[in-house]
């Protein structure tokens, strides 16, 4: 299990925790991969539950709610810990503010198929896409479903969250006519006579605000979408106070996480009579399976939340599966590892900022 190449520099150890052993074709693809790869470095590798991990372990690959005190505590050299997909669960950050030595990295391989959904879930939502098809299937040419279609050319897309999935969210509502506003942690804003607030547009042509201003911008989001982490800061994010600031027929798309807004507030909010011909479109659900769940079955019967949303016309509905099912994905992910890996040997890789949460 100890793999080295041509080119090495130093030997960096890392171990892959005993949860990946139900699932090891992310395992797999990293040690082929490595060998076939003239990586810049020597690399030691052990995997769970086989082997244990070396008290001067340099990364442990896990779960994000498998780290623990006495986890850490159990591999007294441990510097740094990996988990191999985006979501990062709270309570790993909690637990790492007790262990500062030790920093939190994740991966972001699947933030273009998520944003792909995103953009997908948008556009059928302004098509109504799934009328239409259902309608077809049946036999029945209706070209006027009775429900609103608009096009997307020249409206106005708030981008909540500018991470690796929205940034690229922003980029593809740019390429088709959109105005983008994108909405992050910290920027500057400038205030008109009239009054009106903007942000600052960068390249992209996305006006950049921070989320302070958020408020100043929802009355002009004919399509809002959601890519933020779930964190104690976003949490019910949006709300019935958000909610009320959005104009009628807004199509909101949410791939972040549910949690950020709030379910009471939103079923209250798409059976209002003037909100019928809005839609919400989403990936991420209150209520999910557990992981260990999906492990043993493709099909797992479940609601959404705790209200029927499946029950709602204006709602479309996808079962958290951006990132999955899609072959070009693992080996996305092993890349993205050997590329994180690269940088924290280098000294220069961004680690998590566990007091955000991301």
């Amino acid at each position: 299990r100890s793999h080295k190449c041509a080119f090495a520099r130093m030997v960096f150890s890392i171990h892959f925790d005993s949860g990946f052993s139900t699932n090891p074709l992310f395992v797999r693809n990293f040690c082929e991969q490595f060998d076939e790869n003239t990586f810049q470095h020597s690399l030691e590798i052990t995997v769970g539950p086989e082997d244990p991990p070396p008290v001067d372990c340099d990364m442990l690959v896990c779960h994000g709610w498998f780290i623990t005190s006495e986890l850490i505590a159990s591999i007294p050299g441990l510097k740094a810990i990996c988990i191999p997909y985006a979501g990062i669960v709270p309570a790993a950050c909690e637990c790492l503010k007790q262990h500062k030595h030790v920093r939190l990295y994740n991966v972001h391989h699947n933030a273009k198929a998520t944003a792909e959904l995103a953009i997908g879930l948008m556009l059928t939502a302004a098509r109504r896409l799934d009328t239409f098809c259902s309608e077809m299937k049946a036999s029945r040419w209706v070209r006027d479903c009775g429900k609103r279609c608009t096009t997307l050319d020249g409206q106005t897309a708030v981008v909540l969250g500018l991470g690796a999935v929205g940034t690229q969210v922003a980029k593809v509502c740019g390429a088709l006519g959109m105005k983008t506003i994108g909405v992050q942690r910290s920027g500057t804003i400038e205030q008109d006579i009239d009054g009106s607030i903007h942000g600052v547009v960068d390249a992209m042509g996305v006006e950049r605000i921070p989320i302070t201003a958020l408020k100043y911008v929802l009355s002009r989001a004919n399509v809002l979408v959601c890519c933020l982490p779930d964190t104690p800061e976003t949490v019910g994010m949006i709300g019935r106070d958000e909610l009320k600031l959005l104009p009628e027929g807004v199509i909101l798309v949410n791939v972040g996480r549910a949690e950020t807004i709030d379910e009471d507030s939103l079923w209250e909010f798409v059976q209002q009579d003037n909100h019928r011909r809005c839609c919400f479109a989403a990936d991420v659900w209150w209520n999910e399976p557990s992981w260990k769940e999906l492990k043993f079955t493709d099909r797992v019967e479940c609601e959404a939340g705790k209200y029927q949303w499946r029950s709602c016309e204006n709602v479309l509905m996808t079962p958290h599966m951006a990132g999955v099912g899609l072959p070009e994905l693992e080996p996305a992910r092993v890349r993205c590892m050997f590329d994180l890996i690269d940088r924290v040997i280098r000294g220069v890789a961004q680690p998590v900022d566990i007091n955000a949460g991301y």
